[in-house]
């Protein structure tokens, strides 16, 4: 279900059930209570009747007392359902204007209005993660070749500083976490139009959390990490190495648990070895790529 109409059935859902409550109980006890038209014969309301009065009632309309005039027991009722609907009414536009400036409602709007505009990019684009001085020169280079972007910071003035910019052509932009892998995917990581990431924040680990991510989520998008030290670009650089490692562990957990001792032992030399030539060619090139 979409996240800013669950927020608003989730907040809203007291102050409409006390509504629902208190129109059902006043057309129920305008149904039973009953009445008499001009002759003074029995007329009792009926059910669309009863609905129809309050609901014009209660809207402050006041078209009168139809289908004919009210017996002094009806009135004392009407009275009693005008009080209830008011104070439900109060309670209700109360809460929506909480609901209103509740941050996470208007968060959940900006990511919602996001998402669709993102979804309507169709051409080529990249996501840009982090709106500092690099990001801000990538955007404008990109923005001069004719290529879309999106961008994702946690700075809200960075953010605002994209809605600002002349781009020639819409920049969508959100203030989220860009390593979070939903607000990855509302930036069109999985998008066909795709074209590549770019991890540019002052965070390494922020980065290292976006490259990860992209190589899980969607690995034939490129994806371009800004690194400060070593320990980051080594993390990233090993990550392709850990995936068969975590192949072979995957298989002999699932044969440990079929009780085969053989499949068991194949799986652990294999480890064992791939682990020893991992780190070896590691500690070899590992220092030429960084200098690279």
């Amino acid at each position: 279900m979409d996240s800013v109409l669950l927020l608003t059935l989730r907040r809203l859902r007291r102050p409409l059930v006390l509504l629902v409550v208190v129109y059902a109980v006043g057309i129920l006890g305008m149904v039973v209570i009953p009445g008499v038209d001009a002759a003074g014969n029995p007329a009792p309301m009926g059910f669309f009747h009863a609905f129809y009065f309050l609901s014009y009632t209660a809207s402050t309309i006041g078209f009168g007392e139809i289908p004919s005039a009210f017996t002094d027991q009806q009135r004392l009722w009407v009275t009693i359902v005008i009080y209830m609907s008011v104070v439900a009414w109060a309670y209700t536009i109360g809460s929506v204007l909480t609901l209103v400036q509740d941050s996470g409602f208007r968060h959940a709007l900006v990511e919602q209005s996001f998402r669709r505009r993102v979804q309507r990019l169709h051409e080529p684009f990249y996501i840009v993660c982090g709106y500092g001085e690099t990001g801000a020169l990538v955007c404008r280079t990109l923005d001069r070749w004719g290529l879309r972007f999106t961008v994702l910071d946690l700075n809200r003035d960075c953010i605002d500083a994209v809605d600002l910019a002349h781009y020639a052509s819409d920049a969508p932009a959100l203030s989220a976490d860009a390593g979070s892998p939903d607000h990855l995917l509302a930036a069109g990581l999985t998008n066909p139009s795709c074209r590549g990431v770019l991890a540019l924040t002052d965070d390494d680990a922020a980065n290292l959390s976006v490259a990860i991510t992209v190589r899980l989520l969607n690995p034939r998008v490129p994806v371009l990490a800004r690194a400060m030290t070593r320990g980051a670009l080594f993390s990233v650089l090993s990550l392709p190495l850990l995936l068969p490692l975590l192949i072979f562990l995957i298989q002999g957990t699932a044969g440990a648990a079929d009780g085969t001792a053989e499949t068991v032992t194949n799986t652990l030399r294999a480890v064992l070895s791939m682990g020893g030539i991992m780190t070896i060619v590691s500690a070899m090139l590992f220092p030429v790529v960084w200098s690279d």
